[in-house]
């Protein structure tokens, strides 16, 4: 805040209180607090007010520099107000001035690694300090007594769901964090309980007094008579003494006078698109034609033995319909897929019949041109999950109907265990019941060297007889420009070798006898070709040397963009690292590839100092580091907050994507998560201005998700529509962002860990959607750390690609046009036809047919420029 805000604050609140007392009132002023609710999440699941987090989630990444046509607007901020504003609201004032000095204390119990003292000001105001008692405290806490408060000051019990807001006016003393954690004793429910909790930042650098506000609004937790608090005053103190005075509570049905005292950029909303650039992005887009090819006159055919009981129609391959509850869509007859050279695209079809079917079998011819000339065309099944108590598809296995050679010997027979694995691969045929359908993928995958133009497959369906009961031509058409292998959207997500071993039941043995691959290598290779980097190369380098040659192949590799040169979660000490550089300084490409992750989500100081001693060794033995710090929270510092905490040794930043939210977007739609504090951002600038400064003196800004932030924000899980997870990478180049990490790919468990639920008819370890539900906090999301599943029940060595993964790769190569369209009109127009699909984080299209024909101009744009 700036100073002559908060001046005015103080003496504003504190001429209120004098007035105000201890009363009861209604129909008074509010009064302005300070924080929107930071979020905490740790290792024991304590999740903070919006949003609800798990510290043992793996980390994530992403973010882009400031550039033209994306800075934040330069006009001075909104005028603060100089009179304290009235509004029309409830308010309830607990005093601590209330009660003599032996009964306020009384009140306060259960004390951990704290002293409780009760304190006046010169001018007689009665307080409460709450101090460390011991050194590198790491949870100091209090109770407070509600109940027997209220009692000995004659006051009526409090009832939660008449207020929404909770705010303490505190003082900090030598305070080494900022964050304020209250566990609130609601509806008989007392003591400490995990998701009866809110959480609030405070400035540790403020002398005077401060008001700090907890968001109890949508926790389901927050009804009935509230008996009490406990006070986790500071997430960890470094030294004996640290303290924070309370002075009194507030209860608030509202706190828009609370928010508007913040002195933020309040334009600091969306993207200044100017009219200009707008103009010229609709000129370019309706500039562009739509290829002649054999679609545009295509008319329904018919099977040698057309079943007109059985429904085929054609959608996007970013779409789910699901398998019951569907809609026919009976005029797409046929699709075109419409790609660049060195590229993956495809689409569905689906299969819907009036009666029964058994033993329907699908095949597909490779896509062909005029000339001959094929592409690589490959034919999947989507399998089912019980999603939200609908039907949908994430895995895609191969359509097969001859097994791996060896493989199925192998499944059929059992492990060295004698425990069998149950084959799920449909090699007789569909069966599909009436009123059901089954979801197809057909996909094309180009070179650099496909011949531009139009292609065009056979797809045909066969009854258990043998008799062709549908056919249909699928068509792709192949712009005249080429994806470079070297993605612009670099990517690191970890990928579980144990997980992978553990599924086939011998993590003994590397399995290498079938294909002459090491398991965790062929899993490697199958992301590589998703353009998905993993956090470690496929074969061990614990000591830096590289002395397997085969990592040579990986290091050389265009498409291997980032990687951990130690690998993941191993030692990191100066000999090691020394001898990283030394192998990897032989080739500049090489060490920029390299990416140091030491510490994954630091929720506390002394995490913070581990980052900075890991960037001073690296500085000393690996010069031109690249350190990357997945960041989930953001708490008040002595040195400001987390992030500026860290700015000498982190080059890579790597915050959730909810960190690029403002204060006044959050306060314009609150169903967005704002993962820091009004007081921050008006100190130090809004975070995403801050990243993008960081970026300009020459860093790298990634971003993450993981199962949060929550809708209408868009992560990888399940519950989101396969569609958002393409936009998430036109927000990621929106907002400029370099890299997108995730912390798993393949995080299948034992069936039993963090709330699991089978999404299934049977649990497979590799095989479900991870049904993750806690009503505490709450959340219920499917598939989180998950884009992939075991090959074992398919009888294979390649895992299965979820839906979700085809959606990440295809969202990394339009992340490579808006690129280089970029590169060609400049960053202002390309954010002009990104604002078409999505304007923010929360604001985005859904419609997958628009969505399906901007991308299309987008492309025919690039190659009606590369003719140029």
């Amino acid at each position: 805040m700036k100073r002559n805000t908060r001046i005015w604050l103080t003496a504003t609140l504190l001429a209120l209180f004098l007035i105000v007392g201890l009363v009861a009132c209604t129909q008074g002023p509010e009064v302005p607090g300070t924080d929107a609710g930071t979020d905490k999440e740790t290792v024991a699941e304590t999740v903070p007010s919006h949003e609800t987090g798990d510290a043992t989630e793996e980390p994530g990444q992403e973010t882009n520099a400031p550039v033209a046509g994306t800075e934040m607007p330069t006009e001075e901020p909104t005028e603060i107000p100089t009179e304290a504003p009235v509004e029309e609201e409830t308010a309830l004032v607990v005093d601590f001035n209330a009660l003599n000095l032996k009964f306020l204390k009384g009140c306060f119990n259960g004390a951990n690694q704290t002293n409780v003292a009760v304190e006046s000001d010169d001018d007689g105001e009665q307080y409460v300090a709450l101090s460390t008692s011991v050194a590198n405290a790491t949870d100091p806490f209090v109770t407070f007594n509600l109940r027997n408060f209220l009692s000995r000051a004659d006051m009526e019990a409090i009832e939660a769901d008449e207020f929404n807001y909770i705010i303490l006016k505190v003082r900090a003393k030598n305070c080494s964090t900022g964050t304020f954690n209250l566990y609130y004793f609601a509806g008989g429910v007392s003591g400490a309980t995990p998701g009866m909790e809110a959480s609030a930042g405070f400035d540790v650098s403020e002398e005077g007094w401060q008001y700090i506000l907890f968001d109890m609004r949508d926790k389901p937790s927050w009804t009935g008579q509230v008996t009490g608090f406990r006070m986790d005053y500071m997430m960890t103190a470094v030294n004996e003494g640290e303290t924070l005075q309370i002075a009194e509570i507030q209860f608030l049905d509202s706190a828009d006078a609370y928010y508007k005292q913040f002195d933020v950029d309040w334009d600091d909303k969306g993207f200044d698109i100017s009219d200009e650039d707008k103009a010229k992005a609709e000129e370019l887009l309706n500039s562009t034609q739509k290829p002649t090819t054999g679609y545009d006159s295509y008319t329904k055919e018919n099977g040698a033995n057309e079943d007109a009981t059985l429904k085929l129609w054609f959608d996007h391959m970013y779409t789910r319909a699901p398998q019951s509850g569907f809609t026919v869509k009976e005029n797409n007859i046929s699709y075109l897929i419409q790609m660049a050279k060195n590229e993956t695209e495809g689409c569905q079809f689906i299969l819907a019949p009036d009666a029964d079917v058994t033993g329907l079998k699908v095949y597909i011819t490779d896509f062909k041109n005029a000339d001959g000339d094929t592409l690589k065309t490959e034919l999947h099944w989507g399998y089912y999950f019980n999603i939200l108590d609908q039907m949908l598809i994430d895995p895609l296995p191969p359509v097969s109907y001859t097994p791996e050679e060896g493989m199925l010997d192998w499944v059929n027979g059992g492990n060295g265990r004698g425990e069998a694995i149950d084959n799920l691969q449909k090699y007789n045929g569909f069966d599909i019941k009436a009123g059901q359908s089954q979801s197809f993928v057909i996909k094309a995958t180009t070179t650099a060297d496909s011949k531009a133009g139009e292609y065009a497959a056979t797809l045909t369906v066969v009854d258990a007889n043998g008799n062709e009961v549908k056919k249909a031509t699928v068509f792709t058409y192949v712009w005249n420009f080429v994806l470079d292998d070297a993605s612009s959207c670099k990517t690191l997500m970890d990928m579980s070798a144990y997980e992978v071993y553990m599924t086939y039941f011998d993590f003994a043995a590397d399995l290498s006898n079938w294909r002459g691959e090491n398991l965790g290598e062929v899993y490697y290779n199958f992301l590589l070709d998703y353009r998905v980097n993993c956090y470690s190369l496929p074969f061990e380098n614990e000591d830096g040397s590289f002395s397997d040659s085969r990592l040579l192949e990986y290091l050389n590799n265009p498409r291997v963009q980032a990687f951990q040169p130690l690998g993941w979660a191993k030692e990191i000490v100066p000999w090691k690292v020394a001898n990283a550089y030394a192998f990897l300084s032989q080739k500049e490409e090489w060490l920029e590839k390299a990416y140091f992750y030491p510490v994954d989500e630091p929720g506390s100081v002394s995490r913070l100092d581990d980052i900075n001693n890991y960037g001073k060794m690296l500085g000393e033995n690996f010069p031109g580091y690249k350190l990357i710090a997945p960041m989930h929270v953001n708490y008040a510092t002595s040195q400001g907050d987390f992030f500026s905490y860290v700015t000498s040794s982190v080059n890579v930043w790597c915050p959730k994507t909810f960190f690029f939210n403002t204060f006044a977007e959050w306060l314009d739609n609150q169903d967005l998560y704002y993962g820091t504090t009004p007081q921050l951002e008006e100190k130090l600038d809004s975070l995403r201005d801050r990243f993008w400064a960081e970026q300009e003196g020459g860093d790298e800004v990634w971003w993450y998700v993981t199962r949060f932030p929550n809708d209408p924000e868009i992560t990888l899980i399940i519950n989101t529509e396969a569609v958002n997870i393409r936009t998430l990478f036109w927000q990621q180049k929106l907002y400029n962002v370099d890299g997108f990490l995730y912390y798993l790919v393949n995080h299948w468990g034992n069936g039993s860990d963090r709330y699991w639920i089978p999404s299934a008819d049977k649990w497979y370890q590799g095989m479900d959607a991870m049904h993750e539900i806690n009503d505490a906090y709450p959340y219920e999301v499917y598939g989180n750390g998950i884009l992939i599943y075991s090959g074992v029940y398919f009888a294979q060595t390649d895992p299965v690609a979820s839906l979700r993964l085809e959606s990440v790769r295809d969202g990394i190569e339009d992340f490579e046009y808006l690129t280089m369209l970029e590169e060609i009109y400049g960053k202002d127009v390309v954010d002009a036809i990104i604002t078409k699909w999505t304007t923010g984080l929360g604001e985005y299209n859904t419609d997958a047919d628009a969505f399906r024909e901007l991308r299309a101009q987008v492309g025919a744009l690039l190659e009606k420029a590369s003719q140029n």
